[in-house]
């Protein structure tokens, strides 16, 4: 009997604190989980019912305030607080105004108030974006326009809802400028107050986010030097230019033809200073400075070897200028006009007009009236070869020898190809350089006098004038509009400018910033971009103008 009484006494020790553990439990969950303090929310319905994260949603029901907690479902059965962006009411139901948070899953949303929690009916769907989407240019400025390709569209505007997301969480609707008709590209307008970010696109329930980041560049637009219409060398708006041209830079200084008054400008970049570089009277002569003359000069690039290169257009000849003594020699070419091939001046040229150089140090230079021609020059050796003929004008792709052009003007090299501003034909043509076929890159039937985006033949140009490139994009002053052309996959964009002519150009931020009559277009090392401009009809003036982009 004494063995048996520990045992007993264990029993009850064991049941006393299996009782106490018991009501010990039942306090703490009821320390967890305390009576509600406020009425119970009433969820009636979520807008939209679906989208992807960052989206925003608009949760309507009855008794919900400011103070209360909105959770979305998370990943194992957890939830994620999402922030209250703001309260409202409608139609006499309350509304709290949110975003889908990060992390966030399919499934039912919660509101808690003060302890007080109600939960949806529907389940909200958290759309995880398919990242096909791509755009061109990947930054700008507001206003200019991107193109987006990479799924199929709506062909229609309505069809299609563009939004940029900010870094910062926000997002803002953009405007769909132009469709395509097959669905297969879009042309949106950049927003006013956007920042680094994603591009989603909503059709119907699918959601398509871009690739990289589109970051919003500031951008101005500024008078360098010019003003009223004739000849004066001076500081900034005191200068005096006569259909200027082409232009070269060189460090921080830009070399314009300035092609009525046959002369050869230069432009501190720093100061906007311009003086007489080479040229004086109509005529022609080698010599030294403002000894040599010139009849027109229309382009001018900079060769591998640092001399200036210019098409001394109605000399029928290809000029050289040493930037360092302004010793003005001729290249090629004579006082006769056609196109016969040849060594220096024993080649034949006729009205040349754009001119570039390519990295193994050859020039290609167009030939405009009654010859639409594409040729090079070595410069080593002052050979002249013609790479289309052309002869009359005309638009015709295919082999070099039988394509036509109607008055080509700017060119410029890059990956393979040579790309020509056929301006009458208002078209972006290419020369492939292994095989000579010529082919449209960009550029459609003619709208008349305004330009649209889009890809390829889907875009339109009104008289492409001054062309250059950086390897990425070609660069275009195109009438009024400063437009950019992606070379992998040729989606045409504006960069800055209208459409509507501005008879009074106006400076400022890009998306303000208007333009006449573009002519030439240079691009600085830091990346800065000038044009030549003949503006109005009631003010006749000439300027160059700065983007900052």
């Amino acid at each position: 009997m004494y063995l048996n009484k520990p045992k007993r006494l264990s029993l009850f020790f064991f049941l006393l604190l299996l009782s106490e553990g018991i009501l010990f439990h039942s306090c703490s969950e009821k320390e967890k989980d305390p009576t509600p303090s406020g009425p119970v929310p009433v969820i009636n319905s979520i807008t939209p019912s679906s989208g992807p994260v960052a989206s925003p949603v608009t949760i309507s029901g009855l008794n919900m305030t400011e103070n209360s907690k909105i959770y979305f479902p998370g990943p194992n059965n957890t939830t994620i607080q999402a922030s209250l962006a703001g309260t409202g009411s409608i139609s006499g139901e309350k509304v709290l105004y949110t975003h889908v948070p990060a992390g966030a899953v399919t499934g039912k949303i919660k509101v808690d108030l003060k302890g007080a929690v109600g939960t949806s009916t529907i389940d909200f769907t958290v759309i995880t974006p398919t990242a096909n989407l791509t755009i061109s240019p990947t930054s700008g400025a507001a206003e200019s326009t991107v193109v987006l390709t990479g799924t199929t569209f709506a062909t229609t505007a309505s069809g299609n809802a563009v939004t940029f997301l900010h870094s910062s969480g926000g997002r803002t609707t953009a405007l769909i400028s132009e469709v395509s008709p097959t669905g297969n590209y879009l042309v949106v307008r950049v927003p006013e107050n956007v920042t680094e970010g994603d591009i989603q696109v909503r059709i119907g329930d699918n959601i398509y986010a871009s690739t990289v980041p589109f970051k919003i560049r500031p951008c101005n637009v500024s008078t360098l030097a010019g003003g009223a219409a004739g000849y004066a060398d001076g500081q900034g708006t005191a200068a005096k230019f006569q259909w200027g041209e082409g232009m070269a830079t060189i460090g921080t200084t830009l070399y314009v033809a300035d092609a009525n008054n046959n002369r050869i400008r230069k432009v501190d970049l720093a100061t906007g200073q311009v003086t007489t570089f080479a040229g004086s009277d109509y005529g022609f002569a080698d010599g030294v400075g403002t000894a040599a003359k010139f009849s027109r000069p229309s382009g001018i690039t900079v060769g591998t070897d640092g001399q200036l290169y210019i098409t001394d257009s109605n000399n029928n000849r290809i000029r050289k200028v040493d930037p360092q003594t302004a010793q003005v020699t001729t290249v090629a070419g004579n006082a006769t006009s056609g196109t016969t091939d040849g060594t220096g001046t024993a080649a034949i040229l006729r009205n040349p007009a754009g001119i570039t150089t390519a990295a193994d140090g050859t020039l290609y230079f167009t030939q405009g009236s009654d010859s639409h021609a594409i040729r090079q020059l070595n410069p080593l050796t002052g050979q002249v070869t013609t790479i289309v003929p052309s002869g009359t004008g005309g638009y015709v792709d295919g082999p070099a020898a039988t394509a036509k052009f109607s008055f080509p003007v700017a060119i410029a090299v890059a990956n393979g190809y040579i790309y020509v501003a056929d301006e009458a034909n208002e078209r972006i043509r290419r020369i492939s350089l292994t095989d000579k076929t010529v082919s449209t890159f960009a550029g459609g039937t003619s709208t008349g006098f305004s330009s649209t985006d889009g890809l390829g033949l889907n875009s339109s140009f009104n008289e492409p004038h001054g062309m250059i490139t950086d390897g990425t994009f070609l660069y275009i002053a195109d009438a009024n509009l400063i437009r950019r052309v992606d070379l992998a996959t040729a989606a045409v964009s504006t960069m800055v400018g209208y459409n509507t002519i501005s008879f009074s150009p106006k400076n400022g931020a890009c998306g303000d910033a208007e333009f006449d009559e573009l002519k030439g277009i240079a691009r600085a090392a830091d990346g800065s971009i000038y044009v030549t401009e003949a503006t109005g009809f009631s003010v006749d003036q000439e300027l160059i103008r700065k983007i900052v982009p």
